[in-house]
């Protein structure tokens, strides 16, 4: 039997530990106190609000099928808030679908899945929150610093897996929860309507993964375990093309 899972954001967040959230949301309000009090001392002609509404698409992600709607929101000539949120069909999928062929070749056969690799499987909605420090603005082009907080959460049935251990081949399927910090540093080239912004970082995923190792009637070798979470800290390096058009604002 298969496993059943309702794939939203209210069961991903029900599975990512408390201790790790606080520590993500302290790390955030720490950089944006800092940001404040940096605005705080500039002069009152420099700080001049400047605010604008634009929509964009992440060149980057769709072309590895994640496909997320931006909306950015600049509330000052410094600050910047983008929110986005869509669906991960994920192109990039490493699984490969169990058969029974598979299965019994896969034992003791010493070829194994490396754990890590799981990241990868599967597809699911994500979204995410980006805080950006313009720290150089000219007529063309804006320089900024952004840290994002990435959330995605991942389903996947029936995938081969050759466990570490050297144990019979199993079919896994699995509900994987990933938290992402990412530090970025970015450049804005800005035209009348629209703008591109060329971005790149680094960070770390947090991955939550509850497993389901399938029994196999068709030959008597059972698995090891049923059930069990499986979790990684990962680190990420990130990159992209953002692709923003103006609905809003100057």
């Amino acid at each position: 039997m298969k496993w059943k899972y309702k794939n939203n954001f209210i069961n991903y967040f029900c599975l990512i530990p408390p201790l790790q959230l606080k520590k993500t949301f302290f790390c955030f309000i720490f950089i944006l106190s800092i940001a404040i009090s940096c605005t705080a001392q500039e002069t009152v002609s420099d700080s001049k609000r400047t605010k604008s509404l634009m929509f964009g698409l992440n060149i980057a992600q769709v072309i590895v099928g994640d496909m997320e709607l931006y909306v950015k929101y600049k509330f000052h000539q410094r600050h910047s808030f983008t929110l986005a949120g869509g669906y991960d069909l994920n192109f990039i999928d490493l699984g490969t679908e169990c058969d029974p062929d598979k299965l019994i070749s896969g034992y003791g056969s010493g070829e194994h899945t490396r754990q890590w690799t799981t990241y990868f499987y599967g597809n699911g909605p994500s979204g995410r929150l980006w805080y950006d420090f313009i720290y150089d603005s000219k007529n063309e082009w804006e320089n900024s610093v952004s840290i994002s907080v990435i959330a995605k959460s991942r389903v996947y049935e029936d995938y081969l897996f050759l466990p570490v251990s050297g144990y019979a081949a199993v079919c896994e399927s699995g509900k994987q929860s990933i938290l992402g910090l990412c530090f970025y540093h970015g450049a804005e080239r800005k035209w009348k309507k629209f703008s591109i912004r060329f971005y790149g970082g680094a960070g770390l995923r947090f991955v939550w993964n509850d497993v389901h190792w399938e029994k196999q009637e068709k030959y008597s070798i059972e698995p090891e375990k049923e059930e069990f979470t499986r979790k990684h800290i990962l680190p990420s390096i990130d990159g992209g093309i953002i692709f923003y058009f103006k609905a809003a604002g100057k």
